[in-house]
């Protein structure tokens, strides 16, 4: 799915006889349904916002009010911290991980929210210390149905994570706009395993707002 820049909506009009108020009209409408959430902070990023409702409240991790669902391809973590895969887009870095075979991945879904997002930058962290759990090779990527999934960007023998409560920032370029986004770890670690171990996936760009979108599933 492609959504057309606002800033171009009046070209689809040209040769067609409607009235300048109507064009100004689907121009307003469309702009109502965008929010641009920019990288500067970690604040300003969209699980912050859902997790905020639009900065009016405290936040609380947008998974545990079903505005978003957050999945892997299989979880692992210390009975000490009690984390659960929704630690994957929370604020507080999360110790999980996935389990030391091929292909691991941590997915959030924005289908509860009925919200698209189309991303300029995103964010993760790392919480253990072991140099088997630091990832080197991963993509970002996106779907429309959480089966058929577009590489935003790929990382190969990235070393922008190499310590403990490390984070890092990663600019992307994407035209398309997703309701699914997964970090999919295709490669082997700093130490050769396969485990993915990521917390504090966050985004930044453009939100669009769909009919009935709420910040509660």
């Amino acid at each position: 799915m492609k959504f057309v820049d606002i800033d171009i909506t009046s070209q689809l009009f040209s040769g067609i006889t409607h009235s300048n108020s109507l064009i100004e009209l689907l121009q307003k409408q469309m702009r109502r349904n965008l929010v641009f959430l920019p990288y500067n902070t970690e604040k300003n990023g969209f699980f912050y916002w859902l997790g905020t409702i639009d900065n009016t409240k405290p936040y609380t991790n947008p998974a545990k009010n079903k505005a978003v669902k957050c999945t892997a391809s299989s979880f692992l973590s210390s009975p000490s911290y009690r984390h659960t895969v929704d630690h994957f887009v929370d604020k507080d870095l999360g110790y999980i991980y996935t389990a030391d075979s091929p292909n691991g991945w941590f997915a959030v879904s924005l289908k509860p929210c009925k919200m698209l997002f189309n991303p300029t930058h995103y964010t993760i962290s790392t919480m253990l210390s072991q140099s088997w759990a630091y990832i080197r090779n991963w993509n970002l990527e996106g779907s429309l149905d959480g089966v058929h999934w577009d590489i935003i960007k790929k990382h190969e023998d990235e070393e922008a994570l190499k310590k403990s409560n490390d984070s890092a920032c990663f600019q992307v370029q994407c035209y398309g706009w997703y309701s699914h986004f997964r970090i999919h770890n295709y490669g082997p670690t700093e130490r050769n395993s396969n485990h993915l171990c990521c917390s504090q996936f966050e985004l930044y760009g453009t939100v669009q707002k769909l009919p009935n979108s709420s910040f509660y599933g």
